[in-house]
């Protein structure tokens, strides 16, 4: 393991490469995921930062396993900046009912589809 995600690591503050290595998907990815708000992160100058708790809630939520650096990183920042975790967990519960309710549509309009389909019946006339 790299020094420096040591010590991102240790902040519970993780950078766009390292939240990558843990969701096993390239930068440019977690960026797009930031961007369309499937991951909690803030901005400090140019770069963008990411709680470690923020990864490990998007995971847990979708049932993915959770490497044990990632569990500790999230416990570093758990106690580091308690007050912050009601805001990440609100941003999850948020995201969590969109999806469902987004899914559920998805269903819906499937079932809907499936169920008005006109069906065709030939007749055979005999001669």
């Amino acid at each position: 393991m790299r020094k420096s995600r040591n010590r991102v690591l240790a902040t519970g503050i993780l950078t766009t490469g390292v939240a990558a290595e843990f969701l096993m998907v390239t930068k440019i990815t977690v960026v797009n995921m930031i961007e369309r708000g499937e991951i909690y992160a803030f901005k400090s100058g140019r770069e963008r930062k990411i709680p470690a708790t923020s990864i490990y809630m998007y995971l847990k939520l979708r049932s993915i396993p959770v490497h044990t650096e990632l569990e500790e990183a999230h416990k570093q920042f758990k106690d580091k900046y308690p007050e912050s975790i009601v805001a990440i967990e609100r941003f999850y519960r948020k995201h969590e009912i969109q999806t469902e309710s987004k899914t559920s549509t998805e269903t819906d309009t499937t079932e809907t589809t499936e169920t008005t389909k006109p069906t065709k019946t030939t007749e055979k006339s005999e001669v």
